[in-house]
């Protein structure tokens, strides 16, 4: 990754990725609570400052648009195979072996699927911002916001696509938003004041879901339906977090960039079976066995130890990347030329 790459970005990042796992670490591995004793207020507060991380990742791409080649493709096209062939080794070696989800195109993944159609797409979405001026920009951008806010997270409405933010359609959303950002910026107040505007953000969705659990109306069903990505405070969290990002001032430093490699190794390794198998039943272990400051801890212990443990397996994937792949699309340039 060469130091074209801002830091400051790549930090924003990490820290997506990060709330990717806390996510992950919580109620995915917890299961959404059913009852008032099945929840606490710093799993509520990690949850709900964590959720963004999904939308600031598409925001990232949008903000610094996609030019789709043949490197960048077939990059992510062998990220994914390298850690499909992984997790049919070490499934075969455990007998934990599963076909279901081997490429990463199943419910659970959805992710992977989604955004490359957004890579394959994001030419067409390019030509629509740069055939159109800020105004009009912005109201297919409010038109788009409108129906998923209203249409997708009030109404529950399926035709219009937006699948609660775990679709292409949602996606193409915050793409446009990120360009929009970029291009013509947003308001001085809004950009001052981002990081209180996320920490605000964060803490309606905790108090919301506080206030629920302890009611204990339909808890299960409507704390899944208060952190659909299409959640207006989620989607303004997001934004405003990663706005807090591009504002901070830093040099280039090499080990954020480093880590940043393998942001994307680190979302491929711990999902499907064997590997979220273990990481979940892990954390519901240290749920079950600690608590207070000592479950902290460990919580804390077990994520950094799981990045470091992606970012050394990453490793292989980026050098025989390097040594042969890359090499031979260097080759198909060249013919092609």
């Amino acid at each position: 990754m060469s130091k074209t790459r801002e830091s400051n970005i790549e930090l924003c990042r990490i820290f997506a990725i990060v709330g990717v796992l806390i996510v992950h670490s919580v109620y995915g591995s917890l299961g959404w609570p059913k009852a008032p004793e099945d929840t606490t207020i710093p799993l509520i507060l990690a949850e709900s400052f964590a959720i963004i991380g999904v939308n600031v990742f598409v925001l990232i791409t949008g903000y610094f648009s996609v030019k789709v080649k043949i490197s960048s493709v077939a990059s992510i096209i062998y990220a994914c195979l390298f850690y499909a062939i992984l997790k049919l080794i070490i499934g075969y070696l455990t007998n934990d072996i599963s076909f279901k989800n081997i490429l990463f195109i199943t419910n659970s993944n959805w992710f992977i699927p989604t955004y490359l159609m957004l890579l394959f797409i994001s030419p067409c979405l390019n030509h629509i911002v740069q055939s159109v001026n800020k105004y009009k920009l912005g109201g297919v951008i409010c038109i788009l916001l409108f129906l998923e806010i209203y249409g997708d997270f009030l109404r529950n409405y399926t035709y219009f696509g937006f699948n609660h933010g775990y679709s292409i359609v949602s996606f193409v959303t915050l793409y446009f938003v990120g360009r929009y950002y970029k291009l013509y910026g947003l308001t001085k107040w809004f950009e001052k004041f981002s990081p209180i505007i996320y920490v605000v953000c964060s803490l309606i969705v905790s108090a919301i879901s506080y206030a629920v659990i302890r009611l204990n109306y339909k808890i299960d069903t409507f704390t899944d339906h208060l952190y659909w990505y299409s959640n207006p405070f989620i989607i303004i969290g997001a934004l405003s977090f990663f706005v807090m990002f591009t504002k901070l001032r830093m040099p280039y430093v090499p080990f954020i960039n480093f880590i940043a490699k393998s942001v994307f190794g680190m979302l491929l390794l711990h999902c499907g079976t064997p590997f979220f198998n273990w990481f979940s039943s892990h954390f519901r272990h240290i749920y079950a066995m600690y608590d207070s400051y000592m479950l902290l801890l460990i919580w804390i212990i077990s994520l950094l130890a799981f990045m470091m443990v992606a970012v050394i397996v990453d490793q292989v994937r980026l050098v025989t990347y390097d040594k042969f792949i890359r090499r031979i699309i260097e080759k198909i340039n060249i013919k092609i030329e």
